[in-house]
């Protein structure tokens, strides 16, 4: 059994200019929120060479509060001080690890996250239609790993994970909330080096990207469309990478 808490600190700074009949409106503003939540998890062994998981983690609060920097609010648009949520929400996660031979092991894993039960009020846009409340399902992620102990003191890793997104297509309307329907395909490669009895020092590195790349419209290039004839669309192609080294030590 483990038990664990966890601090979330998030940012996000927007800025840029929307060219109207009477000038250039800027905007520039950055949301700020702080985040504790913790988690609880079980192993079982079941039989020899065979460990099944299961890992709940809370839901994490996040009120992001604006702050308009320069005064550029865009005419009004946007409203310094104002604070909307955009939770992280439970998970639940099972596994299993299963080792073929003394060296060679196996894993599979299955996650689910409850996006449906969080608060995205941050989401929300009154103006094209959308509540967040109606414009999430549940996410699912499936993974496999392969890790390989090549004598006491290396060992190495990789695995494969697909994830599939819960929000709807049709609630995407800001590009810097990159695609949030689209499915992910992630690899991973790690390493683990134990220096000396107890101590072992865990590194990773990750690449995680959209199955494919894809063209959206929303409920604003519908209105552009409207006016001039031609129907604009957001292309999304969004890539990312994860570096990550963890250091344990056993002390009994």
């Amino acid at each position: 059994m483990a038990v664990a808490g966890r601090v979330v600190t998030s940012q996000q700074a927007v800025e840029g200019y929307i060219d109207t009949a009477y000038g250039k409106a800027e905007f520039d503003y950055t949301d700020k929120a702080l985040g504790y939540s913790g988690e609880i998890g079980f192993d079982l062994f079941p039989m020899k060479n065979l460990v099944l998981s299961l890992t709940y983690e809370m839901a994490t609060p996040l009120k992001f509060e604006r702050n308009i920097n320069d005064g550029k609010d865009m005419g009004g648009q946007f409203k310094d001080g104002e604070k909307k949520n955009l939770d992280l929400p439970q998970a639940l996660r099972f596994g299993v690890s299963y080792n073929v031979t003394e060296a060679f092991r196996v894993e599979f894993n299955f996650d689910t996250y409850f996006e449906k039960y969080v608060n995205f009020n941050r989401l929300d846009d009154p103006v094209a239609g959308i509540d967040a409340d109606d414009a999430y399902e549940n996410t699912y992620a499936q993974g496999l790993a392969f890790e390989y102990k090549f004598n006491e003191m290396f060992l190495a890793s990789i695995g494969f994970n697909l994830t599939q997104i819960g929000q709807k297509k049709s609630s995407t309307v800001d590009i810097s909330i990159p695609g949030g329907h689209a499915d992910y395909w992630s690899v991973g490669i790690g390493g683990q080096v134990t220096p000396i009895k107890d101590l072992k020092i865990n590194m990773a590195v990750e690449y995680t990207g959209f199955q494919k790349t894809y063209s959206n419209s929303d409920f604003y290039d519908k209105q552009v469309y409207s006016l001039t004839g031609t129907m604009p669309s957001k292309k999304y192609n969004k890539e990312y990478i994860n570096m990550a080294i963890g250091v344990e030590y056993k002390f009994m």
